[in-house]
């Protein structure tokens, strides 16, 4: 089970200079200065999946490394839970309590830098949220998800294995851009890292697809009168659909308050009735 660290310094991963972006991003995304100036912004949670994504094409490109698929796996799924609830992971507010984040008595409310939304009913995916904790009583004390599990495992994996020095079994390549310039036989990693874009550009343009019929059809429901119905959709687009950077986002958003008012109003109306 020895091993050291100085064969992990040896280790040349195909095209790891994209980790070294996706930290980058996390960095300048959770920093102070831009959690002042962007703040939760669709550009945030657009950047956080961004990294996560280029994690997930490191991953694809050396996934023969010992701990890189659970790794991956673990990725994939947080990033997967992050796009389907608007670019935030949802939490479980009995785990963000135990943890020590929020205090007992305290809401999802107090919380003030986060990219976590509040698991509620309906949540898409709710079981790969952050639905575990550590206690607060314990060192490191935090919320995790399923994904966060899978990719510490493959990070156990990875150290403990290649720690031990270097397998036979697995090609590694320069760290640097650089070095993947000067590679011979580019050109099956250039088509898969073609095949990879275009299916993001596919993917991103069905889903703002998805978002402009959610969007009428929430349109079509508030002309109808049916102003429920219409803000549980205006919702949907405000959160669902909020990474795709659409102009009816706002639309959306002043729509539901709209609805809102007027299912206030209804709803005085009906109890001035019984009264």
């Amino acid at each position: 089970m020895g091993g050291r660290f100085e064969h992990l310094a040896r280790l040349r991963l195909r095209h790891s200079y994209l980790i070294l972006l996706a930290l980058g991003i996390q960095v300048l995304v959770f920093s102070p200065i831009w959690q002042r100036w962007v703040g939760d912004s669709p550009w945030s949670s657009a950047l956080y999946v961004l990294s996560l994504l280029l994690l997930i094409v490191v991953s694809v490109f050396n996934w023969r490394v010992p701990g890189v698929i659970p790794l991956a796996s673990g990725l994939l799924l947080n990033a997967l839970v992050i796009l389907v609830n608007g670019g935030h992971t949802p939490a479980s507010l009995q785990a963000l309590k135990a943890a020590g984040i929020i205090g007992p008595e305290d809401s999802f409310d107090s919380l003030r830098v986060t990219n976590s939304s509040l698991i509620v009913e309906g949540t898409p995916l709710w079981f790969l949220g952050d639905i575990f904790a550590i206690p607060k009583e314990f060192p490191l004390a935090n919320v995790f998800s399923v994904g966060d599990v899978l990719i510490g495992l493959g990070g156990v994996w990875f150290l403990l294995v290649n720690m031990r020095g270097p397998t036979a079994q697995v090609s590694f390549q320069g760290l640097s851009a650089l070095a993947f310039l000067k590679r011979r036989h580019l050109l099956p990693e250039l088509l898969l890292l073609g095949a990879l874009l275009s299916l993001g550009l596919f993917a991103f343009r069905q889903y703002r697809l998805a978002a402009r019929r959610e969007f009428q059809a929430a349109l079509a429901a508030h002309q109808a009168g049916d102003v429920r119905h219409a803000a549980q959709r205006y919702v949907r687009v405000m959160t669902l659909y909020r990474l795709t950077f659409s102009p009816f986002i706002a639309t959306a958003r002043a729509n539901r308050v709209e609805c809102e008012l007027i299912q206030t109003a209804d709803e005085a109306r009906s109890q001035g009735r019984l009264a």
